[in-house]
């Protein structure tokens, strides 16, 4: 067992919430710090927005234009 453990970011994101106190003792699974998800949801989004125009075009280019 730690008694202390030391850990960097994944992802340069906006801390919205830190509900732990340093120091605190901590449990497996519990939340440390709380991100802001906006960015990554709108680029999410937008690539959610470019497979469907890809898809479109593909079933264009699969089908042929119609009049």
């Amino acid at each position: 067992e730690r008694d202390r453990v030391t850990f960097t970011a994944t992802s340069n994101e906006i801390i919205r919430a830190l509900p732990v106190k340093e120091g605190s003792l901590v449990s497996e699974g519990e939340v440390l710090v709380q991100l802001d998800t906006k960015n990554q949801q709108a680029v999410l989004a937008h690539a959610v927005a470019e497979q469907a125009k890809a898809g479109a075009y593909l079933l264009k280019l699969t089908n042929g234009e119609r009049p």
